[in-house]
């Protein structure tokens, strides 16, 4: 017999089974996302060795490689924290997605503005067109 308030034990393990199918559900699609994001990233890249010449091909991968370099020195991981803070409310979403627009305008400006630095750094003048 069960007290008042608690939850039997045949409807308690009916949620647990309903939560976990969601989990892992939500994962299967995580890594499927991964995954066609990984194919894209390597189909551009097939694309972009094929259709450029070598040094042009350097070129593209100094660009991308000081890009993602920077994006990665300037990420807050707004969205964990988010996750990880059990009341999140609209404004809390609104505030992370703002900083993050925010973070991303701050890297172009940072990226066309460094350009002629890095072209000087890499020995490369070309490379600050591509900024």
């Amino acid at each position: 017999m069960t007290e008042e308030g608690e939850i039997p034990a045949a409807e308690a393990g009916a949620g647990d089974t309903t939560l976990g199918r969601r989990m892992a559900a939500g994962a299967i699609w995580l890594v499927g996302l991964r995954l066609a994001l990984r194919g894209l990233g390597l189909l551009s890249t097939l694309i972009l060795a094929r259709l450029l010449v070598p040094e042009d091909f350097g070129l593209v991968a100094l660009a991308a490689t000081s890009a993602a370099f920077l994006e990665t020195a300037a990420d807050f991981n707004f969205d964990l924290a988010i996750i990880r803070q059990n009341d999140s409310t609209r404004a809390d979403y609104d505030t992370a997605w703002t900083l993050n627009l925010a973070k991303a305008l701050l890297t172009a400006v940072a990226l066309y503005t460094g350009a002629g630095w890095l072209a000087g750094f890499f020995e490369e003048p070309r490379l600050e067109a591509l900024f």
